[in-house]
């Protein structure tokens, strides 16, 4: 299964490329796509990109507070999110929570980067791999034997980062959403 991962900015481009060798140790039916990793010397990077986007079943975008407005989220969750019956776009929020995204990627579920909400992640992915999935006994253990590698590895990006932790949004701008979205 091919699983595309979304990123933009330096920070969002580490934790993809955490996800990129993470992702295959647990689940090794998955095929990461990630840029400009794996677009060859000399290719056409945006045709290379548009057929990935759409041949991919699975988006994980790396969404953080240095790209939570970037266009090219936007628009690759756009791409991904065309073929609704069958793909899924999966945004990842490192050092944010839910409530700070606005527009179009906010319609899609979350996952925070915890463990219980990863392995729902996981299992996610795991089920769309129809004949090549992995029992849940088995996808526990592989899951638990490969957590604190990603966690520990995110951990030192997100310490040397030194992250703001200001609030993104305003309650008055939450407040606002909100009453624009009830009329």
């Amino acid at each position: 299964m091919k699983v595309f991962i979304s990123w933009s900015g330096e920070l969002s481009r580490r934790f993809g490329e955490s996800l990129r060798t993470w992702l295959p140790a647990v689940l090794q039916s998955v095929k990461p796509y990630f840029t400009p990793s794996d677009i060859e010397k000399g290719a056409r990077w945006n045709s290379e990109i548009a057929k990935e986007l759409e041949t991919s079943d699975i988006g994980i975008l790396c969404v953080t507070r240095d790209n939570i407005e970037s266009a090219w989220l936007v628009f690759e969750a756009g791409a991904l999110s065309k073929q609704l019956d069958r793909s899924r776009v999966c945004p990842i929020l490192f050092g944010i929570d839910s409530n700070d995204l606005r527009g179009p990627l906010s319609q899609f579920q979350t996952t925070t980067f915890t463990e219980m909400e990863m392995k729902k992640l996981v299992s996610t992915i795991n089920e769309r791999l129809g004949d090549y999935k992995l029992a849940v006994e088995v996808l526990d253990s592989v899951f638990s034997k490969w957590w604190p590698d990603l966690f520990n590895k995110i951990d030192r990006i997100l310490e040397e980062a030194h992250s703001d932790t200001s609030p993104i949004r305003s309650d008055r701008d939450i407040i606002e959403e909100i009453l624009q979205l009830s009329r």
